[in-house]
């Protein structure tokens, strides 16, 4: 949990989801494009089961890095 409270920060984490790379909100928006295998809306209908956070803090930064210029709802 304590990641997830370091990452909330808009100045670290830009409003990427660490896990889907959507918006970084209770509930992302599930992006189209599946910038890690298997994260997108093709892959992952939307349901009400909490999906937890499995990837090093390196592993998020070059997410981050790669997707925080584009907007969540084009993702």
């Amino acid at each position: 949990m304590h990641l997830l409270r370091f990452l909330c920060g808009h100045s670290v984490a830009y409003n990427v989801c660490p896990n889907c790379a959507g918006g970084f909100v209770p509930r992302p928006i599930r992006p189209a494009t599946a910038r890690r295998p298997g994260t997108s809306r093709l892959h992952q209908s939307p349901g009400d089961k909490r999906r937890r956070l499995k990837h090093d803090m390196d592993n998020i930064k070059a997410l981050v890095t790669a997707t925080k210029d584009i907007l969540p709802e084009q993702r």
